[in-house]
Parts: structure tokens; C-alpha cells; sequence
């Protein structure tokens, strides 16, 4: 009897040890380091001239890692109301680039805010791929609309 309560003992303690050495065997470890995507950046955006709501913006478009195809830009106009941002119009330009490796591509836009604002807000310049994932934002400057 004192055996047999021996050898229960040691299949306890035996399959206790098995099981945390699985349970840490099963453990994964996470990195927040990832693989770059894209390095597609907005350099230097400014309006170049404003009439009513109509804007000339200049940019440039930056690529610091692989070739990237299928680069696209827009415009938004950005209206800040209690602390929050609302996005009030978007222009998603037609345009479709293929950036090199370390290479800067400068735009010269027009874009035509709706003429029913009225107010002070914001445009930013995106750039995404051809799918929606936008790779970086830029803002621009204040504006102010008049009806």
C-alpha cells in the first residue's frame, strides 16, 4: 500500500513537471518590431495660391525603402470642432505612381473645396496605395471658407 502511494506520488509530481515544461514549450513570444511595409512619405506640402475655394498645393512624394508601385495621393479638408477632426471632403486623385528606391517625385495639384463651406479648416495630403492603406499623412495648412 505505501508503495503503490509512492509510486501515485511521483506520477502526480511527474505529470505536474510534464505539463509546465508544455505549457512554456507553448509559450509565444511577441516583437513589436515588424517588417517595414513602406516608406512612402509627403514632403514639403503648401498652398501654392488660393482663390475662393479653389487651391494650387504643391508636395513631394518620398520613397526611403523598395521599389513601390501603385502610389496615390489625395487631399483632405479637415473642419475641428470641439477638439475632434472631422473629415468634410476627400479628393482622391486618379494618378497612379511607381516610386524607385530613394527617390522624391514633386506634385502640383489643384483642388476645389465644397463651395457650401463656410469656415476655418484644415487640408492634408495623403499618400496610399492603389487598395486605401494609407502610408502617410501630411497637413498642409489652415484655411478659411467663405460661402
Amino acid at each position: 500500500m505505501k508503495i503503490q502511494k509512492i509510486f501515485i506520488g511521483f506520477f502526480v509530481l511527474f505529470s505536474l513537471a510534464f505539463s509546465i515544461q508544455v505549457f512554456a514549450a507553448g509559450t509565444i513570444s511577441v516583437s513589436t518590431k515588424g517588417p517595414l511595409i513602406s516608406a512612402v512619405g509627403v514632403l514639403d506640402a503648401k498652398i501654392i495660391s488660393q482663390e475662393n475655394n479653389k487651391f494650387n498645393i504643391s508636395f513631394g512624394l518620398s520613397n526611403e525603402g523598395d521599389v513601390q508601385a501603385g502610389v496615390m495621393y489625395s487631399v483632405r479638408l479637415i473642419k475641428e470642432i470641439n477638439k475632434s477632426q472631422y473629415v468634410i471632403d476627400e479628393k482622391i486623385y486618379d494618378e497612379s505612381l511607381t516610386l524607385t528606391s530613394n527617390s522624391l517625385i514633386k506634385k502640383e495639384i489643384e483642388y476645389i473645396a465644397p463651395l457650401n463651406q463656410e469656415g476655418e479648416y484644415k487640408i492634408s495630403i495623403l499618400s496610399r496605395n492603389e487598395a486605401g492603406h494609407v502610408f502617410s499623412v501630411a497637413s498642409v495648412d489652415n484655411i478659411k471658407l467663405t460661402k
